[in-house]
């Protein structure tokens, strides 16, 4: 028999262990679990998990986060079990007064919620399906002009801010993730600050001269989930941005103590520069940014 019940702090153990069996697929709602728990209480990261179950065994998980977005993670694409799943989140919704702005997951398993729920009839200002890419970080490849004494990354620091506001907005317009808006201006604010506090994004420099954008947006135990790469148009086709992310991965490897890496891109190009540090293809991700927040008006 199948239940699905809201996942509360005591629960953290099992959905740890369930959610670590599909580590790839699921980098971003592990990162926020292990950041700021099960339960939503009003801080970034934070969000409502529930949870399917076939008798004890935990085989699902989807979480309502800070942001609006939606994430799911299921042990197979059961129809009967992701739309149970989805009813409860939704009614969260409902019943919390945060919209759902966008879902992530493995795509398949997307596929099914979008189609069995009342978001197949929403816009989508962006709907994506990403190739997932992992790596041993032993195997990890060093482009050359890492070893070149002119390129550095560093830490931002106050006097970086106007520009990371700059680069944050046009990242977030042209990769179709907002619109021109004043409440992408605010939210674009609010990241920056925590990109320049968290110690996990930096400016990647030649000749002292800020000239690419790399963080990591997900961090976990032994894995750590590269994005937001950002090169300005002027500084594209240098190789900027791949030596970026191998920098930060040689860092998180020998200073981290992290052996693996995962992240999507839908992206050819940037696609075969991952492929040239050590990434290898080995599925696909959906990444659907609903057009306007949908908030549910009834109970479902």
């Amino acid at each position: 028999m199948i239940s699905v019940r809201q996942l509360l702090d005591t629960d953290i153990q099992i959905t740890d262990e369930f959610l670590e069996k599909h580590s790839e697929s699921c980098l971003f709602m592990r990162s926020n679990i292990a950041d700021a728990g099960l339960v939503y209480r009003g801080l970034r990261h934070q969000g409502d998990h529930y949870g399917a179950f076939r008798g004890e065994e935990l085989i699902g998980v989807m979480g309502h986060y800070w942001n609006g977005n939606l994430m799911i993670q299921m042990k197979d694409t059961d129809t009967d079990i992701i739309k149970e799943s989805a009813r409860e989140i939704i009614n969260n919704a409902l019943f919390s007064n945060r919209p759902i702005r966008g879902v992530f997951g493995p795509d398949d398993q997307v596929q099914v919620l979008l189609k069995n729920t009342d978001l197949k009839k929403f816009a989508k200002k962006n709907q994506r399906k990403e190739h997932l890419l992992g790596m041993d970080l032993n195997e990890l490849i060093m482009p050359e002009i890492c070893f070149d004494p002119d390129y550095s990354i560093r830490l931002p620091a106050e006097a970086d801010r106007e520009l990371m506001n700059y680069w944050r907005y046009e990242f977030e317009i042209e990769t179709g993730l907002a619109k021109n808006t004043p409440e992408t201006k605010e939210r674009v604010a609010e990241d920056v600050q925590h990109f320049m506090t968290n110690g996990r994004y930096w400016l990647f420099e030649y000749h002292k001269n800020p000239v690419s954008f790399v963080g990591f947006n997900a961090i976990i135990s032994d894995t750590v989930q590269p994005g937001g790469v950002w090169t300005p148009p002027q500084q594209r086709n240098k190789g900027y941005a791949r030596a970026a992310t191998a920098m930060i991965l040689q860092l998180a490897r020998d200073e981290w103590g992290k052996t693996k890496s995962v992240l999507f891109t839908n992206n050819p190009a940037a696609e075969k520069a991952y492929i040239s540090l050590g990434y290898r293809f080995f599925g696909h991700y959906a990444l659907i940014m609903l057009d306007k927040p949908y908030l549910p008006k009834k109970e479902l």
